[in-house]
């Protein structure tokens, strides 16, 4: 099984983050946006579960993903 997970400051404290502690439909989702690199969808279902903005998260992964253009 895969593992997506992280951690670390956010603008209102602590944020943690685990695909694992996901129900499974959004745990398949994501991981499925992951293997299409679809930044939209990987980031909605972490916001949705953190305390972070949007733009944050997509940043983040942005910097995680390399896409073709």
């Amino acid at each position: 099984m895969a593992d997506f997970r992280f951690e670390g400051q956010g603008p209102d404290g602590p944020v943690y983050f685990d695909a694992a502690d996901l129900p499974e439909s959004e745990r398949e989702e994501l991981f499925d946006a992951i293997a299409r690199t679809d930044l939209e969808k990987m980031s909605s279902i972490i916001v949705k579960h953190t305390s972070l903005p949007a733009d944050i998260v997509q940043n983040m992964l942005r910097s995680f993903v390399k896409r073709e253009e």
